[in-house]
């Protein structure tokens, strides 16, 4: 025994609604709306959101966040999220979504292993340490469109985006990222940029469920809007 497609439909509108109910019986309670819950990845919280959340705070410390750095795709309803931070094509069903942010990739040095250059030539990256993130096999196909080998180069798997972030810091090697995730290390002087990577069909998008949003989600998308 199955429901039919209508039946899904509908099962979905039942689900949203009286979750909105429920929600709206908690706060007429006093129990208030509870902390906005937020998922995203890992890299995303720690190099673009982190940097710039004290504004949040500063403006909003009425607003209590809960972040929830995850890897995986979680589903916003069944885990009670109330907006996610995704990276792809912007293209999930049954969601709302908003363009955040490019995800423009640029490849990223230390000074230490520029040791003075300010640009590097395609033969000198080839003969430079690399540091990958494991499971994102995009990596080596950006780069060759770069024009560059990878299976001729010198590359360190590393297990998580944030630890290769991390040993690309460290002069441990030429690192690939999201210009938006390194824009703090290259303000700063962290990391110098010595080549981009343009792919157009991927971006960061705010991700919601459908139907009205409390007032603390619309003040955090209206501040997110504000920052890019």
């Amino acid at each position: 025994m199955a429901l039919t497609p209508e039946g899904v439909k509908l099962a979905a509108a039942l689900v949203e609604g009286f979750g909105g109910i429920a929600r709206a019986l908690e706060e007429v309670r006093g129990g208030g709306p509870g902390a906005l819950r937020v998922t995203l990845t890992a890299a995303f919280a720690a190099n673009w959101l982190m940097p710039k959340l004290g504004g949040f705070w500063k403006a909003h410390p009425e607003i209590e966040l809960s972040l929830n750095p995850e890897k995986r795709v979680v589903d916003l309803r069944r885990e009670g999220i109330d907006i996610g931070i995704r990276f792809g094509n912007g293209k999930w069903p049954g969601l709302d979504v908003e363009f955040l942010t490019p995800a423009d990739y640029v490849i990223v040095a230390s000074p230490e292993l520029l040791n003075g250059r300010s640009n590097l030539t395609n033969a000198e990256m080839s003969a430079m340490p690399w540091v990958f993130a494991e499971d994102w096999p995009e990596t080596q196909t950006w780069l060759k469109g770069f024009g560059l080998k990878p299976a001729a180069m010198n590359i360190t798997d590393v297990p998580t985006e944030d630890l290769a972030l991390s040993a690309a810091r460290a002069g441990l090697g030429l690192y690939v990222e999201a210009e938006a995730l390194v824009e703090h290390d290259v303000e700063n002087g962290t990391l110098h940029i010595v080549g981009r990577l343009k792919d157009d069909s991927l971006a960061y998008y705010m991700v919601t469920r459908p139907g009205p949003k409390r007032p603390e989600l619309k003040a955090f998308i209206r501040w997110l809007k504000a920052v890019v």
